[in-house]
């Protein structure tokens, strides 16, 4: 655990908006924590997450405040994440890959926070955990945050009002009722070994669901870098699928065409959350989708057209990429239309 547990003020913000609506003397609240009272105007930054989870169960407690944590979380979206969050998720080309990208960068939102996907039966755990020695006072707190932010990621991928069969808490405090209701479809556990999400597997090689909003996540994640820069890599990404049938196009040959020295290009994609490697499998994966959906090609066919030198090769990544193999992924299409 590192010396001091912090998470990003955004995540307050809510909290204070919901005791604010209620009467609470939130100014007053925060002095007695000890926290810096100026919170809402300075939501980049970073407070002590114990601090701040001991006050929201203190005041909930004296206020008889019914689900605190999950009436704050319900007003954060998915775009009020850290922008090099947004911008990695939206431009994910699967929900799998996503969700993978979320676990490298979710300790830009809260420092003790690991994310990940496990299997259980038939579907995933969309699992999230807080790296501490034990469970803090208020800990449901920060798990409802945690669990409405991989439901934002999600529904990014599959429809606005997506609920899972069951949610889980490392938290053992009640489930209020308020909650039911807001997911009237969802089994709610406590006492978990992690806060949780059950996914079903078939939703790993969902794409984006809209690609406007992929767009929108891109130009909020870019906010202050040349237009010019911001075009560059969707523009690389559509002229190297021309080399994929040769192989890997190296990263030396990618800076030379985007008109960037190694460096500045290999920064570029830093900011956007991603490597070289990680953009080319992502081209790769665009294009087998597209392959398998759109011609009759067998799966050694397709593999040839990316580059792969045999079809095993080619269904591996496929699958480490999209959670299913190609044929799989074609089936799935066939029977859905």
């Amino acid at each position: 655990m590192t010396e001091l547990p912090r998470f990003r003020a955004a995540h307050l913000s809510p909290y204070m908006q919901v005791l604010h609506a209620v009467g609470v003397p939130v100014e007053r609240e925060l002095r007695r924590a000890h926290l810096p009272t100026q919170v809402e105007g300075h939501l980049e930054a970073h407070l002590p997450l114990l601090p701040v989870l001991r006050m929201l169960e203190q005041v909930s407690r004296t206020e008889g405040i019914d689900a605190l944590g999950l009436r704050a979380a319900l007003q954060l979206d998915l775009d009020d994440l850290d922008r090099h969050i947004v911008s990695a998720v939206y431009q994910a080309p699967s929900l799998k890959l996503a969700i993978e990208r979320f676990s490298k960068l979710c300790q830009l939102e809260n420092s003790q926070l690991r994310v990940w996907l496990a299997a259980d039966g038939e579907s995933d755990l969309l699992a999230s955990r807080l790296d501490l020695p034990d469970h803090p006072e208020g800990l449901q707190y920060s798990e409802w945050n945690q669990n409405l932010a991989l439901l934002g990621v999600v529904r990014a991928f599959t429809h606005s009002t997506w609920q899972p069969s069951e949610m889980a808490f490392s938290a053992t405090a009640p489930i209020a009722p308020f909650a039911q209701e807001q997911f009237p479809n969802t089994r709610f556990l406590r006492g978990q070994g992690a806060a949780w999400l059950r996914l079903p597997r078939e939703l790993l090689h969902r794409p984006p669901r809209s690609r406007s909003r992929t767009a929108a996540g891109d130009c909020a994640a870019d906010a202050g870098v040349p237009a010019a820069a911001r075009d560059m890599t969707s523009a690389l990404r559509d002229v190297l699928v021309a080399y994929l049938r040769e192989g890997s196009p190296p990263i030396e040959l990618a800076a030379e065409l985007a008109g960037t020295s190694l460096r500045t290009f290999q920064r570029r994609l830093s900011v956007e959350g991603t490597t070289y490697s990680q953009l080319l499998q992502e081209l790769r994966l665009q294009s087998a989708r597209t392959l398998l959906e759109e011609t009759d090609l067998r799966v050694m066919e397709v593999a040839l057209e990316l580059g792969y030198e045999d079809a095993s090769h080619f269904s591996r990544a496929f699958r480490r990429m999209a959670g299913v193999s190609p044929r799989t992924y074609r089936a799935q299409l066939a029977k859905a239309s």
